[in-house]
């Protein structure tokens, strides 16, 4: 089978990417090829981490984001299709990473930004690419993704991204490639206590993450934990 890579955009959190190190251990789980980090890195990426340096672009998150994922896209040594990750995505047993969506893109309540901005990428994908019932894929569970269709996607949603209602990237490119998939409650949790699910997520590093992936990966450096 063909092993696709893994992507992830990465920004320092101030605790030497604790969240990071426990996603990359939970990746025993799946079957993968090489390891990208795009943007900053810890001192204890191992030589099995390729590092992608990338200069922070901007204060909006989704315009610095975004230019990241460019960056990737153009690095000849990532496969052509590869698992976009963030560091608060974990995965907790041995699985295979389906295609997920988190149902129509109207049925948000407009309560949280993040929700507008869902609410008006779907109505943009209506109005301007005739799709009737975009699906949301703004989930936190990984996501793969073709290089060449990420750079198109880039291209499309580039001029919103500094907006107040920036196109929201996974959205554009799941509904724009019709890629369908399953309904999935997203398990992002905002306290300690982790939730039961295949693919979590959570706010910050929380010792249940220690717990739960006690085991060194091979992308950390020896004595890690120090």
């Amino acid at each position: 089978p063909v092993m696709n890579d893994i992507v992830y955009v990465y920004k320092q959190s101030g605790d030497g990417g604790q969240e990071l190190k426990h996603s990359l251990r939970s990746l025993c789980n799946i079957t993968h090829g090489k390891i990208f980090v795009v943007g900053d890195r810890e001192d204890w990426f191992s030589d099995h981490i390729i590092h992608i340096p990338a200069e922070y672009s901007s204060p909006a998150s989704m315009v610095d984001t975004s230019f990241k994922w460019l960056q990737a896209c153009n690095d000849p040594r990532v496969s052509d299709d590869f698992y976009a990750f963030n560091d608060d995505f974990f995965i907790t047993e041995p699985t295979t990473i389906p295609v997920l969506h988190a149902n129509e893109t109207d049925n948000l309540p407009i309560s949280r930004h993040h929700n507008v901005v869902i609410r008006a990428t779907g109505d943009w994908l209506r109005q301007h690419k005739g799709i009737t019932n975009p699906l949301n894929y703004s989930l936190h569970v990984p996501m793969l993704m073709n290089k060449q269709k990420r750079i198109a996607v880039h291209h499309m949603i580039e001029a919103t991204l500094g907006t107040m209602t920036p196109l929201e990237a996974r959205t554009v490119y799941g509904n724009i490639y019709n890629i369908g998939g399953e309904f999935y409650q997203d398990a992002k949790t905002y306290g300690q206590q982790l939730p039961s699910a295949t693919f979590i997520s959570t706010m910050e590093y929380t010792p249940e993450l220690a717990q739960l992936f006690k085991e060194e990966s091979i992308y950390e450096a020896i004595n890690t934990n120090q």
